[in-house]
């Protein structure tokens, strides 16, 4: 919120929260502005953690991108480039086992403008269905609802919204929009939601509980 790149307050909210599967976006890899640190790497050494990140643009070995990082191994990880204009967004998914049960996570940041939102969300909804099982997506979708962009991944995708329905998370310094959101399966149950009150980022931290071994019983 304040334009300093402090990993060590973003470290500080994420175990102070007990999170266990962490999505962000905007993360860097060896960029001059955050000191060449791979950041998403950094966090999960620190946290003894798991990680995947694919950055959506950059030179060579830098760029940036999304991350999710976990205390669960991951098994596999696969980054879909997403249409844009301007900025490259991208779709990260990473498969791994939560209580006995294989879980699909996909972390995301959507375009500024509908048009692209919209085909943004018609290749993230693609991938949804293709992927099936429980499965958690995450991201900054630069949408509120009601929206085609959101809707379509409700409606369509079978997806429900997980976060608080009052979910105001942007800007961290007066909220006055829900742009952020975990969609989760409805084979997920949550177990509740909450905005965290932080000042690591100019997005507040959303906090979701879920649960997942009890999902089929």
């Amino acid at each position: 919120m304040d334009d300093l790149v402090d990993l060590g307050r973003i470290l500080e909210v994420i175990s102070g929260s007990g999170a266990e599967i962490i999505c962000l976006q905007e993360v860097d890899r060896a960029l001059p502005r955050s000191e060449f640190v791979y950041q998403s790497e950094h966090l999960a050494s620190e946290l003894g953690f798991h990680h995947a990140y694919h950055a959506n643009f950059g030179l060579l070995r830098s760029g940036m991108g999304n991350a999710i990082i976990t205390k669960f191994p991951i098994h596999s990880t696969w980054n879909t480039r997403l249409p844009f204009i301007g900025e490259p967004r991208g779709l990260l998914q990473a498969s791994m086992d939560v209580g006995g049960r294989p879980l699909t996570v996909f972390c995301t940041h959507w375009g500024l403008t509908p048009g692209q939102r919209r085909q943004q969300s018609r290749v993230t909804l693609s991938k949804v269905l293709a992927t099936g099982g429980e499965l958690v997506l995450c991201g900054d979708l630069n949408a509120s609802r009601p929206s085609v962009e959101v809707d379509s991944l409700l409606e369509m995708g079978a997806l429900t919204d997980s976060g608080p329905s009052a979910g105001k998370s942007y800007p961290t310094n007066y909220p006055v929009v829900k742009i952020d959101y975990v969609l989760t399966s409805r084979s997920v149950i949550v177990v509740g939601s909450e905005l965290l009150s932080s000042d690591a980022s100019d997005h507040l931290p959303l906090l979701v509980s879920l649960s997942i071994a009890d999902a089929r019983d």
